[in-house]
This record gives structure tokens, C-alpha cells and sequence, in this order.
């Protein structure tokens, strides 16, 4: 088997024997590290670890509309929503949602389909599972947020999310 960079580092001391008491530091391509630094490929190995939290903020990435401007409304939506949705959402630090939203998105990047399939993994709790889909139908059914007009692709992901959870075939309220 060939090994490669680190692997061959950790794995042959001879390579390691230079480097004895000097300072050394791993560079990354910043595509490769979530927004806390972690390396992409570390989230990926946690790809169905994590719980409720992970879930919401994976379901958010994958819904989320790529290379599209956001406009103040949908900013000013989102803060009102987080405060009509407190009761289900969890109470977090600020710097700890930034640590699993940047964990979830680069999932969400490299891995797509396994972040689908894993969403019953991190809701194997009955309790977090019924919360998380509460979450999902109150968004889905809510006329501000429908009146965003979700694009097809954003309808498959709540169908297929619901899907790989063993619920209900979801009601999208149509757009006012």
C-alpha cells in the first residue's frame, strides 16, 4: 500500500527523526478546513455523529441557496423565526453553532448523499427526531418562509430528508 504525507509520518519514525525539537506546522488548502479550522476530512469521519443540533444545522445546509445574493428580508426572516422557534431550537453558545455549521457544511459539500443518509443516525432519539420534524413542517408550512418560493431541488431535499426518517410525505403550503 503507498502512504502519503502524514500517513508516512506518523508511521515511519526515520522521517519524524529531523524534525525532533523543532517547531512544525501543517498547512491545508483553505478549501480543505471547516470554519473552526477542523479539517474537512475530520468531519467527514464524523459524518453520522452529533445529534439534534447537527441535524438542524445539516438540514440547513442543504437547503441552503448556493451562489444566490441574500437579501435583507431574508436575514431580518431568519432572526424572527429563530426567536418564534426558541422552544425547539437549542441553547448554544454563538461560537458552538459556528463550529457545527462549519462541520455540517463541509459534509453537506463533499459528501451530500451520505449527509442525507446519515440524518437517522444523528436523530436516533425518538424525542429530538419528532422535534427535529416539527421543526421541518412549521418551516415548510409557515407563509413568510413559503413565500420564498422554494426551488425544486429544495422540495426533493425536504422530501427526501423526511424520507430517510420514516415520515409523512411532506405539505409544502404553496407560495402566496
Amino acid at each position: 500500500m503507498v502512504k502519503f504525507g502524514l500517513d508516512r509520518l506518523i508511521s515511519e519514525p526515520e522521517l519524524r527523526r529531523p524534525l525532533a525539537g523543532r517547531r512544525v506546522a501543517l498547512l491545508a488548502h483553505p478549501a480543505s478546513v471547516t470554519a473552526s479550522l477542523d479539517h474537512a476530512l475530520d468531519a467527514l469521519a464524523a459524518i453520522g455523529d452529533g445529534g439534534y443540533p447537527e441535524a438542524l444545522a445539516r438540514a440547513g445546509e442543504l437547503l441552503a441557496r448556493r451562489g444566490m445574493p441574500v437579501p435583507l428580508a431574508r436575514l431580518e426572516l431568519k432572526a424572527e423565526l429563530v426567536k418564534e422557534y426558541a422552544d425547539l431550537l437549542p441553547d448554544l453558545p454563538l461560537h458552538e453553532w459556528k463550529r457545527i455549521r462549519g462541520e455540517q457544511d463541509a459534509i453537506v459539500h463533499f459528501e451530500p448523499e451520505r449527509a442525507l443518509e446519515t440524518f437517522p443516525q444523528l436523530l436516533d432519539d425518538p424525542a429530538d427526531r419528532e422535534r427535529f420534524l416539527q421543526v421541518l413542517e412549521r418551516l415548510t408550512t409557515d407563509p413568510r418562509v413559503c413565500a420564498e418560493k422554494a426551488t425544486p431541488e429544495q422540495i426533493a431535499i425536504v422530501a427526501r430528508i423526511r424520507q430517510v426518517l420514516g415520515a409523512a410525505t411532506p405539505r409544502i403550503a404553496a407560495a402566496r
